[in-house]
C-alpha cells in the first residue's frame, strides 16, 4: 500500500472536484460574486439539478458553502482546499524548475552544433534519403511487394473452393 500522508483524502477530493470543466467553469465564477443555484444555471447548458449536484460536488470537496436566503440557496467560496493543492502544486513547480535548470547548464556545456569535428560529421558521409522519398526520382518510395512463388499462388484462402470441384 502507497502512503500519500494524511491530508491525501483532502487532496484527493479536491483534485477530483476540479476535474470537471463545468466545476471549474463555477468556482470562477464563485470568484467574482455570491449567486443562487439558479442564477449559476441560467450560465450553463445543462438543468437546474445537474448545476446542484456539480455544486454539491465543489461543497464535499470543501471548495464551496452553500446557505439558504429567503426560498433561494446561495454559493459561497471557500479558498482553503485552493490553497493546499495550490502548496502541492508548488513543489512540483519548483522540482521541475530545477530539473530544467540542470538540462540547460548541462547544454550549455555542450559543443554548439556549429561546431564541426570529424566525430560530429561521421553521420553525414551516406545521407538518407528524406522519408517516404525515392532518393533518384523525388517521388513517393514504396517498398515492392515480394513475388509470390508458384506454391503460395496456388494456396486457397480459407472458404473457397478449387475451379476442379475439390
Amino acid at each position: 500500500m502507497v502512503y500519500y500522508g494524511q491530508n491525501s483524502s483532502a487532496l484527493d477530493t479536491t483534485f477530483g472536484a476540479l476535474a470537471a470543466p463545468t466545476r471549474r467553469a463555477i468556482l470562477l465564477r464563485l470568484e467574482r460574486e455570491v449567486p443562487t443555484i439558479a442564477e449559476l444555471a441560467s450560465q450553463f447548458t445543462m438543468s437546474l439539478p445537474a448545476v446542484s449536484k456539480h455544486v454539491r460536488v465543489l461543497e464535499h470537496a470543501g471548495l464551496a458553502t452553500v446557505y439558504r436566503e429567503g426560498r433561494s440557496r446561495r454559493v459561497r467560496l471557500r479558498a482553503e482546499p485552493l490553497r493546499e493543492a495550490a502548496e502541492l502544486l508548488e513543489r512540483y513547480r519548483a522540482f521541475w524548475s530545477q530539473q530544467l535548470d540542470e538540462l540547460a547548464s548541462y547544454l550549455a556545456d555542450q559543443p554548439s552544433p556549429d561546431h564541426h569535428t570529424r566525430e560530429n560529421d561521421a553521420w553525414q558521409e551516406h545521407p538518407r534519403p528524406p522519408h517516404g522519398r525515392h532518393p533518384s526520382k523525388g517521388g513517393t518510395h514504396r517498398h515492392p511487394r515480394p513475388k509470390k512463388s508458384a506454391s503460395t499462388r496456388s494456396t486457397l484462402r480459407p472458404g473457397t473452393r478449387s475451379k476442379s470441384g475439390g
